[in-house]
């Protein structure tokens, strides 16, 4: 049993084979099912195939929106500059730090969807800090998320204002800085001094290189 459905997060305890426990949610792609086991008390994750549904049905629980439900946007994630970073650069801006987070990526590397949903900007901003840059929007149980990619190479993005894209669908292309920005809003977020930017890094699925595992730290 996991605290959370991920299999980098840490254990609460193992299964006895045959045991019995109450299904209370399930995440939603149902590939985690969350069980209390001996008691509500000791409430965790385990992966729904292991288990054998023996009264009612798995379609009858409750989905619990995962916390992690964003893929990173190149590979290797390796973190080149986290959230709240360089406090200093950031005050031009009225910022308290850095407001995403920035991933390597070579010149040209592939720049992906972090997770599905509709195309909001797509282009070249002059004067703008994130340069050419896409903007997808998000909907989620608790709410409207946008996602933000800047610093990509100029004539290399390949999706239009208004449609949908995929989970892992190919946005456009790394450009010259030897970086990506990746960003995430939440409208009406109300982060301080961030406004609608919160940290993207908790909401990632597994470990960051360079980084830390917001698994493995409870996040």
């Amino acid at each position: 049993m996991r605290r959370e459905p991920d299999p980098r997060a840490p254990a609460l305890g193992a299964l006895t084979p045959g045991a019995e426990g109450e299904a209370l949610g399930r995440t939603e792609d149902r590939l985690w099912v969350q069980i209390a086991y001996p008691d509500a008390a000791r409430a965790g994750w385990v992966p729904a195939a292991a288990l054998e549904v023996v009264r009612g049905s798995l379609a009858e629980v409750p989905a619990v929106p995962s916390p992690r439900w964003l893929h990173p946007p190149v590979t290797p994630p390796i973190l080149h500059r986290g959230f709240g970073a360089e406090p200093e650069g950031f005050a031009r801006w009225g910022l308290p730090g850095h407001e995403g987070v920035d991933f390597q990526a070579p010149p040209g590397e592939p720049v992906r969807a972090a997770a599905a949903g509709l195309v909001l900007r797509a282009g070249e901003i002059p004067g703008h800090p994130y340069g050419a840059q896409v903007r997808l929007q998000h909907h989620r149980p608790d709410g409207v998320y946008v996602t933000v990619y800047g610093h990509l190479m100029p004539g290399s993005i390949e999706v239009m204002v208004g449609t949908w894209v995929q989970a892992g669908q190919r946005l456009a292309r790394a450009g010259s800085q030897g970086f990506i920005h990746f960003a995430l809003k939440k409208e009406g977020g109300g982060n301080g001094a961030y406004g609608d930017f919160v940290d993207p890094t908790p909401h990632l699925m597994g470990p960051l290189e360079g980084g830390t595992d917001p698994a493995a730290e409870g996040l």
